[in-house]
């Protein structure tokens, strides 16, 4: 049961009492109490909770030293309203450091994507200059035409070859070349072996 505390009664015996019982702040107030009694210290605080069942309470005890004969004035100041403040800032302080780690990850993982994507652009785009230079150095005659039949580029071992010149060719049909020694199929199989393989030779 809990110890009755009212007028008259004796302030450090309720506090060792309540020591006794377990009560750890009780401990810490009874020695901040003698500490002042004693001259020790002219002043001594202690923060603790006093809860009620409707409510959650805060309280701040101040022991002051009146005199030489160890007579001490306790007062208790009510600091629940700033208590409920410093929670409500923690937790918002708290939320605010769990979104900047959500969000620090996904920056990080963004990264990481942006990194590996940089990388394959700069692999393809190595690839690139090396079809390009063999496209552009190999001793074969090589046109490359669109999915309308229609030369987009040539190399310069077919202007070597064929004698026209890039300007002549661009944006026209392979027809061109026609010798006339080769059937309708001949074309036909040509275009679609195109069609179907991307190449033809």
């Amino acid at each position: 049961a809990a110890a009755q505390v009212g007028v008259g009664m004796n302030y450090l015996d309720v506090s060792r009492e309540a020591e006794k019982r377990g009560a750890i702040s009780a401990g810490k107030i009874l020695v901040g109490i003698e500490s002042v009694m004693r001259g020790e210290q002219t002043h001594f605080s202690f923060e603790y909770p006093c809860h009620s069942p409707q409510e959650k309470r805060w309280f701040i005890m101040h022991v002051s030293r009146m005199s030489e004969n160890g007579a001490v004035v306790i007062a208790h100041e009510n600091v629940t309203t700033r208590k409920l403040a410093e929670d409500a800032l923690r937790l918002s302080r708290d939320d605010l450091e769990r979104r900047v780690r959500h969000r620090t990850v996904e920056l990080e993982q963004r990264n990481n994507e942006l990194c590996r994507e940089i990388t394959e652009r700069e692999r393809v785009q190595k690839q690139l200059r090396q079809a390009a230079k063999a496209f552009d150095t190999t001793s074969e005659a090589i046109l490359i035409a669109d999915a309308q039949h229609n030369i987009v580029a040539v190399n310069r071992a077919f202007t070597r070859v064929t004698g026209y010149e890039a300007s002549e060719v661009m944006g026209r049909n392979p027809r061109m070349f026609s010798s006339g020694r080769h059937h309708e199929a001949f074309y036909e199989t040509l275009w679609k072996t195109l069609d179907e393989t991307g190449q033809w030779q």
